[in-house]
């Protein structure tokens, strides 16, 4: 008796509980970030902070240089995350360029819902055995040691991107390599030459034994500004999502 005087639920509330129920999950999604205290950009530079991915691609290869005493070759500094920005935008998916100490970069795409950096790239790395010939080539260009005259010292051999001089540089993500590659132009080690806090730069052909080119603070400058805007631009072979 007591259950037939209960009157069933209209159709168009179960209706309504359903989509209001709906709506509250994809609003708690969206909202999220903003529930914990933090904005997507925030979320995303924390996990990229913590990702021992990231770490790995400024951190683990080490700026080495010579010890003016000893001529051996010494670790230098340790690049670190310096600053991020977001290139691309997919839903929970993020792509970020990640820009490290002296021109490192990195490219880490984060998943947001699963709070976790899904794939690094970075520029082809060369060896010590590279650097420490890099290093040996520079020494003995003639430009380079004028440098070296005027109180300069070799802080080290970053891998940087270098244009050919015909032709604009652009990049592109390889999914399969994990590499930031450069058309027009190529990557090649690169000897950081300090004077008077100023910092040089020059360019090491191994193939050829020789430095090809020799930039002045400013041209440095202005390379490594032109390498972080053609970063920000660049497509990737599979797109983000």
């Amino acid at each position: 008796m007591r259950r037939g005087l209960v009157a069933r639920q209209p159709v168009w509330k179960t209706a309504a509980v359903f989509i209001s129920a709906v709506a509250l999950i994809t609003g708690l999604a969206i909202a999220l970030p903003l529930l914990t205290g933090q904005s997507p950009e925030e979320l995303a530079a924390s996990i990229v902070r913590n990702s021992p991915e990231v770490q790995a691609a400024l951190v683990g290869t080490p700026v080495v240089g010579v010890d003016p005493v000893t001529q051996d070759l010494v670790v230098v500094a340790l690049a670190g995350v310096v600053e991020m920005e977001f290139t691309e935008e997919d839903g929970d998916n993020v792509r970020v360029l990640v820009k490290g100490e002296w021109g490192r970069y990195a490219v880490a795409d984060v998943n947001l819902e699963a709070r976790e950096v899904t794939r690094v790239y970075t520029f082809p790395e060369f060896s010590d055995e590279e650097k420490a010939r890099a290093i040996e080539v520079a020494r003995a260009d003639p430009g380079v040691q004028g440098i070296l005259d005027q109180g300069g010292r070799i802080d080290g051999v970053i891998a940087l991107a270098i244009g050919d001089t015909d032709g604009a540089i652009s990049f592109k993500l390889h999914e399969e390599e994990g590499e930031i590659a450069v058309e027009g132009g190529r990557i090649l080690p690169s000897a950081v030459i300090v004077v008077d806090n100023q910092t040089w730069l020059a360019f090491v052909d191994l193939d050829a034994g020789e430095v090809v080119r020799i930039l002045d603070p400013k041209s440095a400058a202005e390379v490594v500004a032109s390498i972080e805007t053609g970063l920000k631009g660049m497509k990737a072979e599979t797109p983000l999502g």
